[in-house]
């Protein structure tokens, strides 16, 4: 995966014929709801534009094509051309409603699904034998036009994360607001559906209007979702520490030799 902070230059170049004016196109690129690549309604492909340069050339002209040739990707390399501040960021459209969900964990939370380095957690105490540790990712951090990758951890929750909760809760009211009970008789033909034949695609309603807002894949059907998920960055000065547990005998309800582990948790 590309890390956060990554930097890569592009030229957009337009013809005097073009039937698209180059302050439209900024305007999209800088629109929040605009995302590159694939997976992008599980928090992918999210960006924004930190610098742009713009200037109209007369190609026929020999100063105006000499000036075209020093053209370079490399945005370290001077160009004769100032930087442009851009601030006419195309609003979304009407058919998109942006939410923002605020959440708090009440004691602790765990993102599992990160490596437990020492010069991250260290090597010393109840860290050395944690076994399960939050995500994390080294940023590449921008100063007076040099990048670095910070030598701090930045934690994360991932958006498939989130994407998954509230799928499985809208899921559960949408059932509850259409009466559908595990002894309905819709989920009852479903299900002896399903058991006939595993390919098939026979849902239920509250089913089919969840795969609407959060999009479906099963054999060979795709169907992409309309709710996109921003995925949220912790604080840099986020604490951690270790929860310690064992695993039980569930027989002699007694703990198992050799069962200790641990989890490192954020605070």
């Amino acid at each position: 995966l590309v890390p956060t902070g990554a930097r890569f230059t592009c030229s957009i170049v337009l013809d005097k014929e073009a039937n698209i004016s180059i302050e439209k196109i900024l305007g999209i690129l800088h629109s929040s709801s605009f995302r590159l690549g694939g997976r992008t309604r599980n928090g992918f492909g999210a960006f924004e534009v930190s610098s742009v340069q713009q200037a109209s050339y007369d190609l026929q002209k020999n100063e105006d094509f000499e000036k075209f040739k020093k053209f370079s990707f490399d945005s370290s390399k001077p160009w004769d051309v100032p930087k442009k501040t851009y601030n006419g960021a195309l609003k979304n459209s009407e058919d998109i409603q942006e939410y923002v969900l605020r959440l708090r964990a009440k004691d602790f939370l765990l993102p599992s699904g990160g490596v437990g380095l020492e010069e991250i957690f260290g090597s010393e105490g109840a860290y050395s034998h944690a076994d399960i540790f939050p995500v994390y990712e080294h940023k590449v951090v921008w100063s007076n036009g040099s990048g670095s990758v910070s030598p701090k951890p930045h934690f994360f929750l991932p958006s498939t994360s989130i994407k998954g909760a509230l799928r499985h809760r809208t899921l559960f009211y949408s059932n509850v607001l259409l009466g559908l009970w595990s002894n309905s008789a819709e989920v009852q033909e479903v299900r002896t559906e399903r058991k006939r034949n595993k390919n098939t695609s026979h849902t239920t309603k509250a089913e089919e209007l969840v795969n609407q807002l959060f999009g479906m894949a099963k054999n060979e059907k795709q169907v992409p979702g309309v709710v996109m998920i921003s995925e949220p960055n912790f604080s840099p000065d986020t604490q951690h520490r270790v929860f310690q547990h064992v695993a039980l005998d569930r027989f002699t309800q007694a703990p198992l030799q050799g069962a200790l582990f641990g989890e490192v948790v954020l605070a």
